[in-house]
């Protein structure tokens, strides 16, 4: 027969061997099964999946008494299968076998049952398989060299038996093992499981092949082992030669095993009953119903016990005589319902859309009978709002589900499904999402600690120290660590902020603005976009000359004044706050880099005028000979103005700083042109009127006839953003309610303005936009 490279060689046919055209002779004793009939013989079907794959088919004291009857004539003192025994080494467990120990002066018998039970072959098969590769079930004396080629592993057709794979035991442990291999990677090889293939009657191509259709995946191994069919003579003379076309290795284990075991695809087992099973020598627990078994998950046991009992210790040959399926976990199909369990109960889901959302498939759910579901009671249909003993709220949404931080926080976001109660165990499959989280909320990480505000445009983590501050010590509400981790790329909120021309420190009272230039060189201020801001308390402003400052735990206080620091001395404190206010108490480390002032002068001194080298974002500019105006953007230059009114619009009326030409020319303009009141920032687009941006409602920006300019990141960050929205409904300078519809606008009566209320406060337009929008027919 052939020996192919097994293990190493993936699907190349191979030349004969001489071996493979010796047609062996059947044992003389066959009292164990009828004899094989040659009709019954199945090139498709040649052994069932569970007489193969079946690791508890024969004991080792099974298998000593079963060679004892098929080789009388192996007596004491000669080299055969009951009198050997050799050092077998320890082989951890793979993917294909388990783990085995090594034993000294192990027999053939306990190799053979080890192995099988290792690798979950059928010892049946591994008896067959030495016999028909070497006879050595039958031979009373066996030459050395059989045993190291004992199943034919690693012995190539071109060249000698590979030395790394000889002895007996190594030959049985990668011989079984190889089978569990091309049952994991079928499509490695040529020939291939529930498949039709080209499988051909000798290694002479000549002799020609037929087309067969493998039913499963012992049948493939056998092939993929052994690539040859049996022709019509070589089945006419099953116990004999055929042809010179005729090729019997697959002849001769189907016979053998026909004819020491019985038919290699009967099921002699009965069918196991509906239920819970389990093996005496494993706790996994296996669900039947429908002809099928499927493996239940860990956590999911404690489910089926609720509602099916305690398993029932059924043997290994048992419980495969079904089939396998799919894992069963929290959730069961029953006919074209889907439900998921929970505590004895169940939830039927409304749609497959919907069991996606919760991690499952429907086309890879165990399929149960009616009466198997019937033993959860039905409670309903499942919701996307849910919880579990101590899990927290958790809003499921495409596909991923969400920790609610509070009930304020489901209000917000509009959940309006019943909360679901569940075990954790039917939660634990859907991907954790990022929090839902209330503007304004501080959450922290019930594990670590750690905390992080929700703002309208993200979230903002807090440093220890920030922590410590009264206005961000309000009550949190936790939120688990993988929650936690799921906020993407949260913001750290500096304890100096810089937007434009504003800065503000965050203090025990809240955001506070100052006079950056209290701290001299702005670069100790950090940027940030000012929507990042929203949701953190604000203070009164304090943009004095100089202020007070007590950073948190500290008990020196400090006079800002000039961009210097000078301590102040216990004695002077009263007279200090009565001109510059209470210290404003602030996170650690917002002093240090301030310089020291070698003098005690606490009186109010002016800031130095501007230059371009302390220009700031969103600075207004303008040229000292033409007149003509800037926004500065520290990162793309000036943005030239066409007309002051869109600079009013944005908020920016203070006296602009006059430059050079020179220095101009040293700035640089940018492509950006302010000639409209709409404005792109951050993607998002809003209308510029009153100081402020003014986002669009949903559904709203296209019937409004109005060109946009996308403005510099550092610019935006220094803009007001307004909490409102713009909708269709707008006022003019008179009060007059229009409706902006598909470019035009037109004039709302109060008659129908009363049936058709709109769903968003008029906005005020400038006069100069709306004029130039088209008037269409009045809405009477």
């Amino acid at each position: 027969m052939s020996k192919l490279w097994r293990g190493l060689s993936l699907a190349l046919t191979a030349v004969l061997v001489a071996t493979v055209l010796v047609a062996m002779p059947s044992l003389t004793d066959n009292s164990d099964a009828d004899a094989a009939n040659a009709a019954e013989f199945d090139p498709g079907y040649i052994i069932s999946d569970e007489n193969f794959y079946n690791g508890s088919a024969m004991t080792t004291a099974q298998i000593s008494s079963w060679l004892k009857g098929k080789n009388a004539g192996c007596v004491s003192g000669k080299n055969c299968i009951l009198n050997y025994t050799e050092h077998t080494p320890t082989m951890a467990a793979d993917a294909y076998c388990g783990r085995l120990e090594g034993k000294s002066g192990e027999s053939a018998a306990s190799v053979i049952a080890r192995v099988g039970k290792a690798c979950d072959i059928s010892q049946k098969a591994l008896l067959v398989l030495l016999e028909k590769e070497q006879s050595l079930i039958s031979l009373r004396d066996v030459p050395n060299w059989k045993w190291e080629s004992a199943t034919g592993y690693g012995c190539p057709d071109t060249a000698p038996c590979d030395a790394g794979f000889g002895g007996f035991f190594t030959q049985v442990y990668f011989g079984a093992r190889a089978y569990q291999y091309y049952k994991a990677h079928p499509t490695q090889y040529r020939h291939q499981p529930m498949a039709t293939n080209s499988v051909l009657y000798n290694p002479n191509s000549a002799c020609g092949s037929s087309r067969v259709y493998i039913q499963n995946y012992a049948t493939a191994g056998l092939y993929n082992y052994t690539p040859y069919q049996p022709n019509r003579a070589a089945l006419n003379n099953l116990y004999g030669v055929g042809d010179s076309c005729s090729a019997y290795g697959n002849r001769n284990f189907w016979r053998m095993y026909s004819d020491w075991f019985g038919n290699p695809t009967e099921k002699s087992i009965s069918p196991i009953t509906a239920g819970l099973a389990k093996t005496p020598d494993s706790d996994r627990l296996w669900l039947i119903s429908n002809g099928k078994r499927y493996p239940i998950g860990w956590e999911s046991a404690v489910q089926y016990r609720w509602a099916l009992g305690e398993p029932r210790v059924v043997s290994q040959s048992k419980l495969r005589t079904v089939g396998q399926g799919p894992w069963a976990g929290p959730a069961l199909k029953s006919g074209s319902s889907v439900w998921l369990l929970d505590s004895g109960t169940r939830h039927e889901f409304t749609s497959c859309a919907q069991v996606a959302e919760f991690g499952r498939d429907c086309g890879y759910l165990p399929n149960v009978s009616s009466a198997m579901i019937g033993e959860w009671n039905a409670k309903g249909k499942v919701s996307a709002y849910l919880t579990w003993p101590g899990g927290g709220h958790w809003q499921v949404v495409d596909g991923q589900r969400h920790q609610v931080a509070d009930a304020g926080a489901a209000q917000a976001v509009g959940v309006t499904d019943n909360l679901l109660t569940l075990r954790r165990d039917a939660v634990r499959p859907i991907t954790i999402g990022e929090p839902l989280v209330r503007v304004g909320m501080i959450i922290h990480d019930n594990g670590s600690g750690e905390k992080m505000v929700r703002t309208k445009k993200g979230f903002v983590s807090l440093s220890v120290g920030q922590t410590e501050l009264k206005a961000l010590q309000k009550e949190s509400s936790w939120v688990w660590t993988a929650s936690m981790r799921a906020i993407s790329a949260p913001t750290p909120l500096p304890d100096l902020i810089h937007y434009g021309p504003k800065h503000l420190v965050m203090t025990d009272r809240g955001l506070v603005h100052v006079d950056g230039g209290l701290w001299g060189k702005s670069t100790h201020f950090k940027r940030l976009w000012v929507p990042m801001l929203w949701g953190i308390a604000v203070d009164q402003p304090r943009v004095q000359s100089a202020l007070l400052v007590q950073e948190k735990g500290a008990s020196t206080v400090w006079l800002l004044q000039g961009g210097r620091k000078q301590s102040v001395v216990p004695g002077e404190l009263a007279d200090l706050k009565a001109k510059f206010g209470d210290p404003l108490v602030t996170a650690s480390d917002t002093t240090t880099k301030i310089p020291l002032n070698s003098k005690h002068n606490v009186q109010a001194q002016q800031t130095p005028q501007s230059t371009v080298e302390q220009l700031e974002s969103g600075a207004l500019v303008e040229s000292a000979t033409s007149g003509e105006q800037f926004l500065y953007s520290e990162s793309d230059g000036l943005v030239a103005i066409e007309d002051a009114a869109f600079a009013a619009a944005l908020g920016i009326d203070a006296e602009p700083v006059a430059l050079e030409d020179f220095e101009l020319q040293l700035i640089g303009n940018s492509d950006t042109v302010l000639n409209t009141w709409g404005i792109t920032c951050g993607g998002e687009s809003y209308f510029a009127a009153g100081g402020e941006l003014t986002l669009f409602a949903p559904d709203t920006l296209v019937h409004y006839p109005l060109g946009f300019v996308e403005l510099p990141a550092d610019i935006c960050g220094t803009l007001a953003v307004s909490d409102a929205e713009i909708g269709k409904a707008v006022t003019d300078a008179a009060g007059q309610v229009w409706i902006i519809y598909e470019g035009r606008k037109h004039l709302a009566s109060d008659e129908w303005l009363a049936e058709n209320p709109p769903r968003t406060e008029p906005f005020a337009l400038p006069a100069a936009y709306l004029k130039q929008v088209p008037t269409g027919t009045g809405l009477e």
